[in-house]
């Protein structure tokens, strides 16, 4: 971020340090803040404001079962803080090994991520969390429930929005929420087998037969574009242009 990096060096706590690159023949750590658990992946919000997303834990372990989004202000680099978290128990996300897979709405200041509950209980709940982030915190917004007792390949299973609506979206089934209140409102099931991401002949599945033009065009591009290393920003509002936004790659998706 400008002439000055972020990083995080997991061993048994979190040290998030911040480094001064204006002389890269000398780069000089400014300041750095330990925490339990670890942060896998670094995402800006802004000039102040930096997400981490990883796993909980106390001062000797990482809780590998136990999700943890946090919020930190580096404002004063010297002094970096943690404003605030917010903790999904008994849960992974491929987030944390994937940042491909995380959503990212700049407009309405909503992350988005995949979890896979039940994890202590091989269980087999899979939902898409949006929080939303703010200068004063973190705050779920929904737990957009996608399947539950059907299994799931959590490495296909991604989010997007179209308007108003959000998808989820995955080799299981393509779901269709509304986006302010969270509500369930069409569902299209997988009953044939057939891989709903990222192939034109999927989406002639009967079951899916129904889905309109523009959200199967929009679907196709944002399961392409996730699944090959993008993590989906602010929507285009172009009307009738079927596309679900820009795309910003966290780092370099040939890596």
């Amino acid at each position: 971020m400008g002439e000055k990096a972020y990083v995080v060096t997991f061993k048994n706590t979190d040290p998030l340090f911040a480094i001064d690159l204006s002389d890269p023949k000398n780069p000089t750590i400014l300041g750095e803040l330990k925490l339990p658990g670890y942060s896998a992946y670094l995402h800006p919000i802004s000039e102040n404001l930096l997400i981490g997303i990883g796993y909980d834990g106390d001062a000797n372990n990482a809780d590998f079962s136990t999700i943890k989004v946090s919020l930190f202000d580096i404002s004063n680099p010297t002094e970096l803080k943690e404003l605030d978290n917010v903790v999904i128990s008994d849960a992974t996300t491929t987030v944390s090994y994937n940042p491909k897979a995380m959503i990212y709405n700049s407009a309405e200041g909503i992350i988005g991520l995949p979890v896979n509950g039940g994890y202590n209980s091989y269980g087999d709940e899979y939902s898409y969390y949006l929080i939303r982030v703010q200068e004063s915190g973190l705050e779920i917004m929904h737990k957009l429930l996608h399947s539950k007792g059907s299994y799931v390949n959590i490495e296909s299973f991604r989010g997007t929005y179209i308007g108003d609506k959000f998808f989820t979206v995955s080799d299981y089934a393509v779901k269709k929420f509304n986006f302010a209140d969270g509500k369930e409102l069409t569902v299209w099931t997988n009953s044939e087998g057939v891989n709903l991401v990222g192939t034109t002949a999927a989406y002639e599945n009967k079951d899916i037969a129904d889905i309109d033009d523009n959200i199967r065009t929009t679907i196709m591009a944002s399961t392409q574009s996730t699944s090959k290393g993008y993590a989906v920003d602010e929507p285009d509002t172009t009307a009738g242009s079927g596309v679900t936004g820009q795309t910003t790659p966290p780092y370099n998706p040939n890596n």
